[in-house]
């Protein structure tokens, strides 16, 4: 179910990442782009200094943008976003790439639905929901501009990631409905049935390890060392499952992240995946209503977006 962005709120916010470098700031302003339904998201504010500001730009078509990343070879590398669908039933162009996160082109793409993307072994892999019809749950580009269909499973494909130890590296998909799948090059596909608990949302790698999280069952976190054998993990003790909602993951500085859309642990860290902490919400976005729907780490910075709440950002370099 997808909420509309108050975007006239995030002046609320200008003060509070002015101690950030410009470059963590427009990381933030992309981040946030994706987040958002719709073509366009900023709000331009005074200010001496212009990294303080915010600025909107036009995406390439006005479609539900649900992924963004950052890859590419060596001199070439590119944002690459894909869209889950649009109100325009002949639209093609569910792919769009920036060289700089400003200005954006639009690409085409099979179907829609695509939920993630995810940039390894100098390949583009995107993936998409779906259950039934086409059996091309994949596509893969080497450029980010055309587009090759793969066979895969069909299923409720919710995140993929890329990562590996040396010599083992590999995507890693992870599903709503308990299943994984595996690839080496994004095109052949090995399907793992019903290794996850509870499915999950999101899907990251980091000190050796996959880490999923998973916003129903008993156990919240999964982890896994080959993306095929997973086992679960508690988030917090503490917390009541049936009012837990952890949405998703990232990993950076060392650490993995998690933030959840309800519960009253809010953001816990492990750096190992099995062992989690609780840590302090600030003070503001406590005293209102708040839903951590995405957190991402760049130049040595984590930020979270929230769907609601008039604190809808937060930051933290540890």
């Amino acid at each position: 179910m997808h909420q509309q962005f108050d975007c006239e709120r995030l002046s609320v916010f200008t003060t509070r990442v002015s101690a950030l470098s410009i470059r963590v700031k427009r990381v933030l302003v992309w981040c946030l782009t994706f987040f958002v339904t719709g073509v366009s998201l900023g709000v331009p504010v005074a200010s001496a200094d212009p990294g303080d500001s915010w600025t909107s730009h036009h995406a390439a078509a006005s479609h539900r943008w649900s992924s963004v990343a950052h890859g590419g070879q060596s001199g070439a590398k590119q944002f690459v976003a894909v869209a889950k669908g649009s109100s325009d039933s002949s639209a093609r162009d569910y792919v769009m790439t920036s060289s700089d996160g400003e200005v954006w082109t639009a690409r085409e793409a099979i179907m829609d639905s695509w939920s993630s993307v995810a940039y390894g072994n100098g390949k583009w892999v995107a993936v998409r929901r779906s259950m039934a019809g086409s059996s091309q749950s994949v596509m893969t580009s080497e450029d980010g501009v055309t587009w090759t269909p793969q066979t895969a499973p069909q299923q409720l494909w919710s995140s993929v990631t890329y990562g590996g130890l040396p010599g083992a590296k590999k995507f890693v998909a992870v599903a709503d409905n308990e299943h994984v799948m595996t690839s080496d090059d994004g095109i052949n596909w090995a399907f793992h049935k019903d290794v996850l608990d509870g499915g999950a949302t999101k899907v990251a790698y980091g000190n050796g390890k996959f880490v999923a999280i998973a916003t129903s069952g008993e156990r919240r976190a999964m982890t896994s060392e080959d993306g095929v054998t997973w086992t679960a993990h508690t988030l917090i003790a503490e917390e009541n499952p049936s009012g837990y909602v952890p949405r998703t993951v990232t990993f950076g500085g060392g650490l993995f992240v998690a933030v959840a859309v309800q519960g009253a642990y809010r953001i816990v860290t492990s750096e190992d995946g099995v062992n989690w902490l609780s840590q302090s919400e600030p003070a503001e976005v406590t005293e209102g209503a708040r839903q951590w729907w995405d957190v991402t780490y760049g130049d040595g910075v984590f930020v979270a977006v929230s769907k609601i709440g008039s604190h809808q950002i937060m930051t933290s370099n540890n």
